[in-house]
């Protein structure tokens, strides 16, 4: 099992309110879990910037990734422009190497 992992840095622009993006996150991460080849799909606030959040994501592979991207739940939140991404780090496990 070679999943596809994604771990991410976003953070919540000035003018955007905070526990409306909260919410929305939350609603995101409600339905990623439910596609058939996400295995994880976390977002977790910073201790030292509240508008900061980190994601790990873990997908069955790129595809099922790219998958994620079409899906209406995932077009609405980035639509809302609500947030920017500070990085994107993807890797893969190579311990079954």
């Amino acid at each position: 099992m070679n999943h596809y992992f994604v771990t991410a840095k976003i953070k919540v622009k000035p003018e955007v309110n905070l526990e409306l993006a909260k919410l929305e996150m939350r609603k995101l991460v409600e339905k990623t879990l439910n596609e058939k080849d996400c295995h994880r799909f976390e977002i977790r606030q910073s201790l030292q910037d509240e508008r900061v959040f980190i994601m790990w994501e873990e997908f069955t592979n790129k595809e099922a990734l790219d998958r994620h991207f079409q899906y209406e739940h995932t077009k609405h939140f980035i639509n809302q422009k609500m947030t920017t991404i500070e990085y994107a780090e993807f890797t893969r496990s190579f311990l079954n190497d």
